[in-house]
This record gives C-alpha cells, structure tokens and sequence, in this order.
C-alpha cells in the first residue's frame, strides 16, 4: 500500500515534474519564438528606415546635380523617391510597434512631404527661372534644415528600435536561463525529452544566430561610415562604407585613440574634435538619447580632407559611431555660391528674360552698364533699353531662337537710362524648359563703344598715314629719278673732254715723245694712268646708276655656277698667286642671277685684291640661316639642296625662308670703327697708290642686295687680321 502510495506520490510528482517541464518548455519555446519574431520585425524596420534615409540624401544629390547643370538625368533618383515615398513611409508606420517610435513616424511625415515638396519648388525654380533663381532658392537653406530634422527624428526613431531591439535580446537571454533551470532540475527525466530540449534549443539558437549574423550584414552594407567602440577604446568593427571613404584599416587604427591621430594630426584641431565629441557623449549619457552630431574635417589616409558630421548610438560604456559625408554637398554649395557671386559681380551685364521681353534677372554689370537698379530692372521688359532703330533687329532675332536657329553672338546697340547709345557685344543662350521647348534667352553683353570708337580712329588715322606715305614714296621716287638721270647725264658728259686728254696726251706722245725729259714722261703717264682711272670711275658710276633702274629678273639661281664663272673672270688677276679657296656647295636662292654676279665679283674681287700682300691667301665663301644654325644646320641645307644645275628653282627644306652668305678673307682687313663707311660711295679706307678701286663696289653690292633684293649687307674686320663681308638673300621656295 506504502508502495502504491509512493507510486503514486512519485507518479503524482513525476507527472508534476513533466507537467511543469512541458509547461516550462513550451512556454520558453514560445517566448524565444515570439521575441525571434519581433526581433526580425525591429531589423525590418532598421532596414526601411535606412534605405529610406538613403533614398532621400539620394533624391537631394539629384536635385542639386539639376540645378547645377540642368541636365534631366540628376532627377531620376528624386522622381523614383517621389513616386514610392509615401508607400515607405507607410510601410514603417506599419511595422513598426511601438507608441514612441509610432509618434516618430508621425513626425516623419509632414517633415518628409515637406522636404519633398521643396525640393519640387527648387526644381520648377531651375525649369522656369534658371539658375540663379534656383541658387537663390537654395541659398535659404530650407532644404538643409529640412533634411538635418528628418534625419534627427529619423535617428530618435531608430534608437527607439535599437533600445527595444536590446531589450528582446535580454528578454530571450532570460527566457533562455529558465529553460536551462528547467531543464537542470528536470535533469532525470528521459533522454527523449532531453533530446527534443536539445533539438528544440539548437533549432532556436540557429535562428538566433541567423538573425545576429542579418543584424552584423545590414551594419556591413550600411550606406554612412562607421564603427564601434569597446569601453576598452578598441574599435572592434568598421564597416565597408568606413574602409571606403577613410581608408583606415584594422592596422592602421586599432583603437580610438589611434583614429583620432590619425583623423586629426594637427594637435589643436585635434583637441577642439575631442572635446566637442566628450562633450557630446556626457550628454547623451546624461539625457539617455544619442550622442549629437558635430561638424568637422577629417583626414583621410591618402591625405585628402572630408567634411563630415559625427554622431552616435550609446550603449552602456560602450557606443556606436557614424559617419555623413558632407565634402560633395558643401562642394556643390561652394560652386553654386562661386558661380552666383561670377554671375552678380561680373563686370559683363548678364540678363536674363522671356520670349515676351520681361527681365527675370539683372546683374551688379547690367546696374554699372546702363545705370538701372536690380530691382528696378526687374519691372521692366527688355524694350526699355533697345534703342528704336533696333527694335525691328530685336524682334527679328527673338524669331530666329523660337524657330531653333542657332544664334550665339552679334554686335548690336542698347540704350542706357541717360539716353546714351552704346554699342555692344552680345553673346546669347536660349533658355529651355523641361520638355526641350525654348522659354527665355540669357544673355552676356559687353560694351564696346570705345573700342569701336577707337578703331574708328585708327582707321582713319592709318588712310592718312597711307596717304602721306604715298605722297612722300612718289616725291621720293621723283627724287631718286632726277637723281639718277644727274648721275647718267654727268657720267656721259664726262666721257667726252676725257676721251679727248686721253687722245690728245696719245698725239703728244707719239709726235714729241722723244723730244720729251724723263720728268715730262713721267707727267704724261701720270695724265694717261689718271684719265684710266677716271675711266673706270665713269664706268662704275654708269653702272650704279643702271643698277637702279634695271628691270630686276627674279629667278631661282644656282649660287655655284655663279661663283665659278667668277672665278674664271677673276683668274688674270689672280695669276701667279698662292691663293687657297674654301667654297663648299651652296643653296640655291631667289633673285637676279647678273645683279648677284655682279656682287660676288665685287665680294671675291676685293678678296684677291686686299690679300695681295700675304704669301698665302685664304679666301673663304659660306652660309648659314638666318636664325645663327651653325655647321650641323648648314650641312643640312646642303644635303636638302638638289645639285642639279638644271633645276636651281629647287626648295631648300627645313631651313629659314632667308640665308646668310659670307666671303671671308686673311688680308689687310680693315679699322672697325669706319665699318659704317664701307658700303657707301666713294668711300675708301685704303690709300689709292696701295690698293687701285673707286669706292663704287660696295656700294653697288648694297644696292643690289638691299633695294633689289630686300636682303641686309654688313661686314666685320680687323686691320691686319683680315675681313668678312655679309650678306642674306631669301631661298628658293
């Protein structure tokens, strides 16, 4: 009975004991499912709430893209969140359980239609107005502070989630230690009900586990920078965002303090971060709620700098920190305000109106350049400063842009508030509205009216100078004419009382030449070596004269036939002499082939002349270019001149359209400080008895040279060290 009675006492409590064992089970079971659920639903959540933070920063950055560039294409990401917001932003509320974070997503709302609603506003601004309307619209920062309270009451919403997403985390921690007491003290019954405990336990702990692993990915592929901190100051994670837009690695910035050298190496901005983010974590620890955001610069590992803002989530001693990259909108801002202040303080006039005529915008260089105030401009049409005689031109020109001609410049006239006339530059852009149609002109005019005016002047001042210029080359010419006809004319007349000395003293010497002393000898062969020489004086006086009023010949001219039928001439005078001649191949050039003979017997004749007194002489002809090349560049010239005496027309490649001859010689040379002298007529610097000549030579070369060929003639020497004379002609082309 005892037996029974304990039978059924241990049945009693065996059944008791499994009772409450399965009760337990299935009421931990229960629990760790429904908080599985809930927690899924918070990461959900978290997600929705992340891709909808990103979705608007992306519609912002598109809308901001437009403005500046105008361009549709930026749109895409605002049209896409226009089009789904609303169902997100329902969506959350849906999900989301919790009262706290259900008045968030209530404020999220309006703020969210609101911000949507401005950036439709500054979008039609930019469509219908352009540019500098949509900058100013920008420039309230409506839009700024819009999106800084979506995000903070985004940011409450999800640390609500966060904080209930812990507080299930310690809910299944709880349920988890009641299942473990459970089964302790049910530690002796079957291995069956073990064995499902055990199977029970894992499947839950997998799932547990898939739902920590989500929580780990969503925070890898989050769309803002960050890491977590341990309360040792370790960074134990940083997502990829982090490793993208920093660069820092594990290595490179273990633990916080680490960051912070490297973020911030100049020591007193470093501090001012430190204290600022302190400051900010005291607080949020103080009032329960996230670590405020704080504006700074960070720098990067490849150096460059980044604005960003810091925040952060606090948990316990420990925290999680996030990162929003602002460099790309404060840039955007940057060169919007740049191009603005461009566009207002330019010293061009930048106008801006509608096909009808009406202003819409009116520059600080439109004020300066026809004296109406901005806001006085902007009630007016583009009429008031088109001057009546341009009206027709105007209306005309408007025709042309609506029908899709393409008009970008012109000159025309504005009238300025004074009545002043001016005389413009026009430089035009035709407005678009979104659909492609043409709805305005933009316009940049700069005033040209001095300018003009002093053209006007130079023109006229240039006819007089060409006049002047005309008359004085024709009075000039009338000179040179009479000139020369004197020089002709007295060559001539000269001839003739000379040719009767010279036939009278040959009478005297044939009939009394015998009956004369040795000192009347002397005197006619000083009468007869005078007439001689007044002779050739003549002659070389006829020829200067014909030279400048020979018909000139211009012709390609192989140099080197001419220096050789030179040197023939120039071989009775040079008989009997040691002379050495160094004359490589020359280029062929352009001018008259008798006029330039007649300067190389002139040049390599006074050679020969004045080396009369050295034992051995050296006479030298030789080129470069005009430039200075030396003998790489001369040798070139040569190898790129054909040889072919039968085409001296030839084109002398990769050379100066001008060459530089030079006949240079070891004889008496001459003092330099007569060089001026050298090319002028009758102008001698050697004694007659030393060296016979006239004084005509040079100066014909010069002429030849510089009035028939456009070429340039100079010389340089020594006395006793010999001399080199110069002279360019252009070549053969």
């Amino acid at each position: 009975m005892k037996n029974n009675r304990s039978t059924v006492i241990w049945s009693t409590g065996a059944a008791l004991l499994v009772a409450l064992w399965i009760v337990a089970t299935f009421w931990s079971f229960d629990e760790m499912q429904k908080t599985s659920d809930e927690r899924k639903r918070t990461f959900i959540v978290l997600d929705c709430a992340n891709v909808l933070l990103s979705n608007l920063g992306d519609a912002e950055t598109g809308q901001r893209g437009y403005v500046l560039t105008g361009a549709e294409t930026f749109l895409e990401p605002y049209l896409k969140v226009n089009k789904d917001i609303l169902a997100r932003l329902d969506r959350l509320q849906q999900l989301t359980l919790l009262k706290e974070a259900h008045k968030k997503a209530d404020e999220l709302i309006p703020l969210v239609n609101q911000k949507m609603e401005e950036m439709a506003q500054v979008i039609e601004v930019r469509r219908s107005q352009g540019l500098m309307a949509a900058v100013a619209k920008i420039s309230n920062l409506r839009g700024k502070a819009l999106m800084d309270a979506i995000r903070a009451v985004m940011a409450d919403f999800i640390q609500c989630e966060a904080a209930v997403l812990a507080q299930r985390d310690a809910k299944v921690q709880t349920a988890m230690h009641w299942m473990f007491a459970v089964l302790v003290s049910t530690s002796l019954l079957t291995l069956l009900f073990a064995a499902t405990f055990v199977y029970a336990r894992k499947r839950r702990a997998d799932t547990i586990l898939e739902s920590e692993v989500r929580y780990q990915q969503l925070l890898e592929k989050a769309p803002l920078p960050l890491f977590h901190v341990t309360k040792e100051g370790l960074i134990d994670f940083r997502n990829e965002r982090f490793l993208h837009v920093f660069g820092y690695t594990t290595d490179d910035v273990p633990t916080q303090t680490e960051w912070l050298l490297r973020a911030f190496p100049d020591p007193q901005y470093r501090h001012w971060v430190t204290t600022q983010w302190d400051a900010a974590v005291r607080q949020a620890a103080a009032e329960d709620r996230d670590i405020q955001e704080i504006e700074c610069k960070v720098t990067c590992k490849n150096r460059a700098e980044r604005i960003i803002t810091i925040s952060g989530i606090k948990l316990g001693e420990e925290y999680l920190v996030t990162f929003f990259d602002l460099t790309a909108r404060k840039q955007e801002e940057e060169n919007l305000r740049r191009m603005a202040t461009v566009v207002r303080d330019s010293n061009d006039a930048i106008t801006i109106s509608d096909f009808a005529g009406q202003i819409t915008a009116w520059n600080r260089g439109a004020e300066l350049m026809y004296g109406y105030r901005e806001a006085e401009a902007l009630q007016m049409s583009i009429w008031r400063i088109t001057p009546p005689a341009k009206m027709a031109e105007k209306k005309a020109f408007i025709a042309r842009l609506i029908a899709g001609e393409a008009v970008t410049s012109f000159e025309t006239q504005r009238l300025t508030k004074d009545g002043r006339v001016l005389d413009v530059w026009l430089t035009v852009t035709k407005l678009m509205d979104a659909g492609g149609k043409p709805i305005g002109i933009a316009s940049t005019e700069r005033d040209i009216t001095a300018r003009k005016r002093t053209v006007e002047e130079v023109h006229r001042l240039n006819a007089e100078l060409e006049q002047r210029v005309h008359d004085r080359t024709a009075e000039l010419e009338a000179v040179n004419k009479e000139l020369e006809a004197f020089s002709y004319s007295v060559s001539h007349d000269l001839r003739a009382p000379l040719r009767h000395v010279q036939g009278y003293v040959d009478l005297l010497a044939r009939e009394t030449g015998a009956q004369l002393s040795e000192k009347g000898r002397r005197y006619m062969q000083t009468i007869t070596a005078a007439s001689h020489d007044m002779g050739e004086l003549i002659d070389d006086l006829l020829a200067f004269s014909r030279m400048g009023r020979a018909e000139m010949i211009e012709t390609g001219v192989n140099l080197d036939t001419l220096v050789q039928e030179t040197l023939r001439d120039l071989e009775t005078t040079a008989a009997g002499r040691n002379i050495v001649w160094i004359i490589p191949p020359l280029p062929a050039v352009l001018g008259d082939p008798a006029m330039l003979k007649l300067v190389l017997a002139n040049l390599l004749g006074n050679a020969v002349k004045f080396t009369r007194t050295r034992e051995q002489a050296v006479i030298e002809m030789g080129f470069r270019n005009a430039e200075g090349g030396g003998q790489k560049a001369a040798e070139q010239l040569v190898k790129d001149t054909p040889r072919d005496s039968s085409a001296p027309q030839c084109a002398i490649r990769n050379a100066q359209s001008e060459i530089v001859f030079f006949v240079r010689d070891n004889g008496v040379g001459f003092d330099p400080q007569y060089t001026h002298k050298l090319f002028g007529v009758f102008q001698r610097l050697h004694r007659a008895e030393d060296f016979e000549g006239t004084g005509i030579g040079l100066a014909n070369v010069r002429r030849i040279i510089i009035t028939r060929h456009g070429g340039r003639t100079w010389a340089e020497g020594q006395l006793n060290e010999g001399a080199t004379f110069y002279f360019t002609l252009k070549t053969s082309q």
